[in-house]
């Protein structure tokens, strides 16, 4: 008897029947986990230009004239830092995945570039670094396929629709964990109207391993109406302030779409169930509690569930990977696929639906007369 009223029994025997409902699970897996890496992707695209490269350095900018040497003195002294590099800012235009974004650009001394690259774990895999004095620029290779540029090629807002002030031509390509470009220290600074300044206006710190956080401390302390510090930890609170709304949306988002697609399948279960209540009324009449009909009723759900949540995340894994081989990656963008965050946003389904089908059916079952059904009344 165990055998013949087992779960798997009835689902290879009338999976016609299963089919719809699991497909509606599979679609809804499918949908909420694509959306899911999009978004996360575009979170990810974010934190890669402007939060992770401060994991390898600190930039300090005086706000009006030039630095200090002062403010940075007794972190030298103090051997807390190992170089400390002069430094002209800007930013570039990078196309991503929903729209234009920018990406720093480091404006450096020619005999600093190299160094720059070997503590940021950059390479430069094509072309040149940019020599001094030169309106040269190094790009990573995400910014070159994100605009389909080539060296040689020019930017700057003086060549079109762009953040970086002036005329560059690339020179060099670059690779490596953070799509950032390089620059000359003085071609930078002549561009963006700093020639005039007497001497540096914004330095990079590279802080001894282990001692990072006595230069994000250090730095916390300098008066905030004179300089503007940038570090992993302050950048952190930032990025997680700026990304709350954008992850609440989400949220609120997500729940309207998993709570109408788990009533959609809810509804489907208790249609199903219907057209089976002679099943259920001769097991009633046999002697079996409604409680066992119930565990039943669960074990389909939980088993059907299950599966097509397995086999709807496996679908987005795979179309994901090739949209993003054949689609994203030519052109600098990375699609993070489906992740941890991807796997917590598509949870509320199989429990929702779990959910809502079982309280259907439970009181469809409180309402079960074996007798009428037996006499088809």
């Amino acid at each position: 008897m165990p055998v013949a009223l087992s779960v798997g029994l009835y689902l290879r025997r009338n999976w016609r029947r299963v089919l719809p409902v699991a497909v509606v699970i599979v679609l809804a897996v499918f949908a909420v986990s694509t959306t899911a890496s999009l978004t996360g992707s575009m979170i990810f695209s974010w934190q890669r230009g402007w939060l992770l490269p401060y994991q390898r350095y600190a930039l300090v900018q005086a706000l009006a004239g030039p630095l200090p040497e002062e403010w940075l003195r007794p972190l030298i002294r103090g051997g807390t830092v190992r170089r400390v590099l002069p430094l002209a800012s800007a930013s570039i235009r990078y196309v991503g995945l929903f729209g234009s974004e920018p990406r720093p650009v480091l404006g450096l001394r020619s005999s600093d570039a190299p160094l720059f690259l070997r503590h940021t774990g950059l390479t430069l895999v094509g072309g040149r670094l940019p020599r001094e004095g030169e309106e040269g620029i190094a790009l990573h290779e995400d910014l070159l396929r994100s605009r389909r540029l080539r060296v040689g090629d020019v930017v700057g807002r003086a060549a079109g629709e762009d953040f970086l002030p002036g005329r560059f031509r690339v020179v060099g390509i670059l690779a490596g964990p953070y799509p950032l470009a390089v620059a000359d220290y003085a071609g930078l600074r002549a561009a963006a109207g700093l020639t005039a300044a007497r001497g540096q206006t914004a330095a990079l710190l590279f802080a001894r391993r282990g001692r990072e956080a006595e230069v994000e401390t250090y730095l916390a302390g300098l008066p905030r109406s004179l300089a503007q510090v940038y570090t992993y930890r302050g950048q952190s609170r930032l990025f997680e302030r700026e990304m709350a709304n954008i992850n609440s949306l989400i949220w609120i988002l997500n729940l309207i779409t998993v709570s109408t697609m788990a009533l959609a399948v809810a509804l489907l279960n208790l249609v199903f169930f219907r057209q089976r209540m002679a099943e259920f009324g001769l097991l009633a009449a046999l002697g079996f509690r409604r409680s066992f009909l119930l565990r039943r009723v669960t074990g389909e759900v939980l088993g059907i569930t299950a599966l097509a949540w397995g086999v709807g995340l496996l679908l987005a894994t795979g179309i994901l990977g090739l949209i993003a081989r054949l689609y994203y990656a030519p052109r600098g963008i990375i699609l993070v696929g489906v992740d941890e965050r991807a796997l917590t946003l598509t949870l509320p389904i199989p429990v929702l639906i779990v959910a809502f089908s079982l309280a259907a059916v439970a009181w469809q079952l409180a309402r079960l007369d074996p007798v009428t059904i037996l006499e088809r009344r």
